[in-house]
C-alpha cells in the first residue's frame, strides 16, 4: 500500500481541484438572478450537470482521504473536522440538485422561481464549507 500512496494523493489533488467550481456557484447562481430565460436553463442544466459530476468526485475524495489518513499522523480532532465538512459539502451539493431542477422547471414554465433563495443558501454553504476544508488541507494538524 506505500507504493500506491502517490497515486492516491495524485487523484485526491486533482479532483479536489476540481472541486473548486463549488466556490463559482454562489456567484454564477447570483448572477442567473438578472439573466434572460434561455440563459438561466442553459445555465442551470450546466450547474446540474457539475453538481452531479461533483457528487461523485466527493465519493472519490472521501476513499482517498480515507486511505491517506490511514498512512499519516494526522490529530484526531483534524480528521474529524475534515471527515464531518466533506459530509456537509457532499449533503449541501444533494439538497440543492432538487430545488436547482425545480427552478430550471419554473423557468420553463414560466412561473415565478420560488427555489431561488434556497439553491443560493445551499450554494453558500456549501462554497464556505469547501473554503475550510481548503484551508485545513494546507494547514493540517498532527499529533
Amino acid at each position: 500500500m506505500e507504493n500506491m500512496y502517490p497515486t492516491i494523493l495524485l487523484v485526491h489533488t486533482v479532483f479536489g481541484l476540481a472541486l473548486i467550481i463549488y466556490l463559482l456557484f454562489p456567484v454564477v447562481i447570483a448572477w442567473l438572478r438578472g439573466a434572460t430565460t434561455n440563459t438561466q436553463v442553459s445555465t442551470l442544466n450546466v450547474l446540474q450537470n457539475i453538481n452531479r459530476v461533483g457528487q461523485f468526485l466527493l465519493i472519490i475524495q472521501f476513499f482517498s482521504g480515507g486511505m491517506m489518513m490511514t498512512h499519516a499522523k494526522y490529530s484526531t480532532m483534524w480528521m474529524a473536522v475534515i471527515t464531518i465538512l466533506l459530509v456537509a459539502i457532499g449533503a449541501f451539493t444533494g439538497i440543492m440538485a432538487k430545488p436547482m431542477k425545480n427552478w430550471k422547471l419554473a423557468i420553463e414554465t414560466g412561473q415565478d422561481a420560488v427555489t431561488y433563495n434556497k439553491v443560493m443558501i445551499l450554494s453558500v454553504l456549501n462554497a464556505l464549507a469547501y473554503a475550510v476544508i481548503l484551508f485545513m488541507m494546507y494547514h493540517p494538524m498532527y499529533r
